[in-house]
């Protein structure tokens, strides 16, 4: 399926209509690859497309796709970004708040959690995408030392 087909399957699965501005908010975040914020999914837009968008539509949009589960939201060392959801790849990150790099985390780890959570309470946590912030090796032993 196309991403645009994708993104109209989406919509219309949860009840939304595809408008172009919904339309070019979830192609630029699908082909941009990695997280990004808000102003730089914006500036993507204005540069690719051609045409700038108001950054409150681009928040607009953001905010639908995120209710459908197909564009996740990250804390990245005290900052929002955005990524789309590749639900048959799920990835987790490890993001350091000292200096802002980002580890890939075994997927493996968080199903397993999210396999006692279900156990435990009945409730199915939704863990395509996840990020957890942190201190990486290297900030905590420059903090050591200082």
């Amino acid at each position: 399926m196309s991403c645009e087909g994708e993104t109209v399957a989406l919509l219309r699965s949860g009840g939304h209509r595809l408008t172009p501005q919904r339309q070019r908010v979830a192609s630029a975040l699908q082909h941009a690859g990695g997280h990004r914020t808000v102003e730089e999914l914006h500036a993507l837009i204005a540069h690719e497309q051609g045409a700038p968008m108001p950054l409150s539509t681009v928040y607009r949009a953001l905010t639908t796709l995120k209710e459908l589960r197909a564009v996740s939201e990250i804390d990245a060392g005290g900052r929002s970004a955005f990524a789309w959801v590749d639900r048959s790849r799920p990835h987790h990150h490890l993001v350091c708040r000292g200096c802002g790099t980002e580890r890939d985390l075994d997927p493996a780890l968080l199903q397993r959690l999210g396999d006692a959570i279900r156990a435990a309470t009945g409730f199915e946590a939704f863990l395509d995408h996840f990020a957890i912030t942190g201190q990486c090796e290297s900030c905590r032993q420059g903090a050591a030392r200082a």
